[in-house]
């Protein structure tokens, strides 16, 4: 790193800024902007705004160029093609001094963006010791506010927990006399389950804070769980809210266990689980299934069949108190559940993952990370998966719902391949065969693929109610089909069972 970029104490920052993200940079009086490997714009701050405004011409927002490339193409004409990593350049007009750095893979600035390359810093006039003074303070303003608002929020949540708790108390007293009305019964209830939400939110709130400031502020236990005990456990808790929707569950997976808290595992299932009711269909499924490698539990997944998910919402739902769908006319829920889960599964070593489409579901799955701790174990890890079709929509649809799945790989392959004698090599525990690219090629082609596909491991997918397309999936010997409107309730337990009936020893 040369001595211009030495200038921010990058990791100084990184280890100072902890979770804060990067809006930090906006304290400062320079211009930072970070950038993926394609030199997209992932953040810039309010003074690289500024730069971009006079370069452009136009009047910019912040965010009104993330997602494209920095317009200055000679940075890029000087970036070094030698191993060293940073290089500066001069900006048109000469006001600006432009200093780039090349981040490696290992450094400590990739914590501020999983998909930063780049980092750029615009220059004036500022010495070393003023930046770094500005870093310093920048710290110690964002910490000093992290600790003011942590003690606020506790107070706040001590004066509110102790008149809610007397509100509900006094409630649950008057239910007990015998000489109400039904009405007076039920405007009784409705104050007692209006207090419980406040309650919930006012403890959620304080939950999350304490895991954005400090983990050490959240004591996590060491349990050894059985998971499928917990999950019936939330099953059950969930069972009024699944009769009133008419959605049905089902369990499944093995029995594992799993290293972790309890409490706080329970709680992310709960919200996952109750999502994926609140937001189904009447006459749907939920699946809640246990994903285990041996004994051991990897991960815990969540399918439905419900209304799905726009593909630009996929992050945004973990941002608190955003809504799944805002105007629905759902009144349960705070708006924090899906962020409170993420950063409870994060603290506990895992992640959540999901994949949805609008009208064909959506997948949740919590992912232990256990797979390169379990080398050679028996399960469902490190399985390669191909998609065979011409239908990119489609494979796009079934790759996101499949790789959930920890250690699953998909990879979409052409079919053009069966024509002109082209040799087709598939190395896969399973094949998704599309009928519709099937119904174009002859015998002769068919047997051609039918040579080179696991004849134990084929899934044919069928677009349409066709004999001819039915004819050619079963002529090349598949095993199960699946309509071709995809949902990953359908897809995921075909799949599972195709993989477990291939794994059974022969009788």
């Amino acid at each position: 790193m040369n001595p211009e970029m030495r200038n921010l104490s990058a990791e100084q920052f990184v280890a100072g800024m902890g979770s804060k993200g990067l809006d930090l940079f906006d304290h400062f009086h320079c211009g930072v902007a970070v950038l993926d490997h394609e030199r997209r714009f992932l953040f810039y701050n309010r003074q690289f705004n500024s730069f971009l405004c006079e370069q452009t011409g136009l009047e910019l927002n912040q965010h009104d160029l993330i997602g494209q490339s920095l317009p200055i193409q000679s940075l890029w004409e000087a970036e070094p093609a030698t191993d060293e990593t940073s290089w500066k350049l001069e900006t048109p007009g000469g006001k600006y001094g432009l200093s780039a750095v090349r981040l490696s893979e290992d450094s400590s600035l990739m914590q501020l963006h999983p998909e930063a390359s780049y980092i750029l810093q615009l220059n004036l006039l500022s010495s070393r010791r003023e930046l770094e003074a500005e870093l310093a303070a920048a710290i110690t303003q964002s910490n000093r506010s992290e600790a003011d608002k942590l003690e606020l929020l506790t107070s706040f949540s001590h004066e509110f927990r102790t008149p809610l708790n007397a509100v509900m108390g006094f409630g649950n007293l008057l239910l007990e006399e015998g000489d109400k009305s039904p009405r007076q019964r039920e405007y009784i209830e409705g104050i007692i389950g209006a207090g419980s939400h406040l309650l919930k939110l006012v403890n959620e709130i304080l939950v999350l804070s304490k895991a954005d400031h400090d983990i050490s502020e959240l004591e996590l236990s060491n349990e050894n769980v059985d998971i499928g005990e917990l999950i019936s456990e939330t099953v059950a808790m969930l069972q009024p809210l699944l009769d009133r929707a008419d959605v049905s569950l089902i369990q499944s997976g093995p029995s594992a266990r799993l290293i972790c808290d309890r409490t706080r595992l329970k709680q992310v299932l709960l919200n996952l689980v109750s999502n994926a009711v609140k937001y189904n269909k009447p006459g749907g499924e939920v699946v809640v299934n246990c994903l285990a490698i041996g004994n051991r539990c990897a991960g815990i997944e969540v399918r439905d069949t419900g209304i799905g998910i726009p593909a630009e919402m996929t992050e945004t739902i973990f941002n608190p108190f955003k809504r799944l769908l805002q105007g629905k006319s759902i009144s349960e829920g705070s708006g924090l559940g899906l962020m409170l889960s993420r950063r409870l599964v994060n603290l506990m070593g895992g992640q959540i993952k999901v994949a949805s489409q609008p009208g064909s579901g959506s997948v949740f799955t919590v992912d232990f990370n256990l797979d390169a701790q379990c080398e050679g174990s028996a399960g469902f890890n490190r399985q390669s998966v191909a998609w065979l079709g011409s239908d990119a929509e489609k494979a796009g649809l079934a790759k996101r719902f499949l790789e959930t799945r920890p250690g699953v790989s998909v990879c979409h392959i052409a079919d053009t391949v069966i024509d002109g004698g082209e040799k087709l090599s598939i190395d896969a525990d399973l094949v998704f065969v599309d009928g519709a690219s099937l119904e174009q090629h002859d015998v002769n082609a068919l047997d051609q693929l039918k040579a080179l596909l696991p004849q134990s491991s084929l899934i044919g997918i069928e677009s349409r109610s066709s004999g001819l397309q039915r004819d050619a999936l079963l002529e090349i010997g598949v095993v199960k089909r699946l309509p071709s409107n995809l949902n990953p309730v359908n897809l995921l337990d075909v799949y599972d069972r195709v993989l477990q009936s291939t794994r059974e020893p022969a009788a």
